[in-house]
């Protein structure tokens, strides 16, 4: 089965003032920072936005990065499903997909991800083939990164189509009552860096990033 990159950046992200892909870190925006493993890995990705105006924003914030453009494709969320949150754009990437498909999903306020958490991921995977796998942190389920099949894509649908709220949680329970789902322990021996996970969702977080982000010297070697 294909292997594709999700990066889910259609929120209007408003406790860090809007526009969170755009947001610097270390003088380059957040979401290139999350596109940064995925390349590592020679994936392809779909990056989720809300419009047309928010993709153009953010091929303007990269536009002096020397990226793989062919490698990177942008999906726009349904309006039907506008207001329903990432969830959203998870579905816009399984429907981009022409064939059965694992989409790697991250969020584009994660940039302490990297490929080894990535490898893991793809390597269970490839050898349970379940419809989704995830991470679970002394107990703690983050969905987030994750491997969805697009598969899923009709689970999803009813799901976002039934529910007011959605959120990932929920989504992972359904999938999980139908044995869908395989949990990942995370191990501090994995890495030894910054907390993976994080999620940057305030003007504080972001600065207090800046003074521990250990990717901006890996950076400064590849250059």
């Amino acid at each position: 089965m294909k292997v594709k990159g999700l990066i889910l950046a259609g929120g209007e992200g408003k406790r860090i003032g809007g526009k969170k892909p755009l947001k610097l870190l270390c003088g380059k925006p957040l979401i290139f920072w999350v596109l940064k493993p995925y390349l590592s890995e020679d994936l392809e990705v779909f990056i989720s936005v809300r419009d047309k105006t928010q993709e153009e924003e953010i091929k303007e914030a990269l536009s002096e990065e020397k990226l793989p453009w062919k490698k990177l494709q942008f999906v726009t969320d349904e309006k039907w499903c506008a207001g329903k949150g990432p969830l959203c754009g998870l579905l816009s990437g399984m429907k981009a997909c022409k064939e059965e498909t694992y989409l790697l999903v991250s969020a584009c306020d994660q940039p302490f991800l990297t490929k080894e958490i990535f490898k893991s991921l793809i390597g269970i995977a490839k050898s349970k083939r379940p419809s989704a796998v995830v991470y679970k942190a002394e107990e703690k389920i983050e969905p987030l990164p994750g491997i969805y099949s697009s598969n899923l894509k009709e689970i999803l649908e009813e799901f976002l189509a039934q529910s007011l709220k959605p959120s990932f949680k929920a989504f992972l329970e359904r999938i999980k009552s139908q044995n869908l789902l395989v949990f990942l322990d995370y191990s501090s021996k994995i890495e030894n860096r910054f907390y993976p996970f994080l999620n940057i969702n305030f003007l504080k977080e972001l600065e207090a990033a800046e003074k521990c982000f250990s990717p901006l010297k890996e950076l400064k070697k590849e250059q």
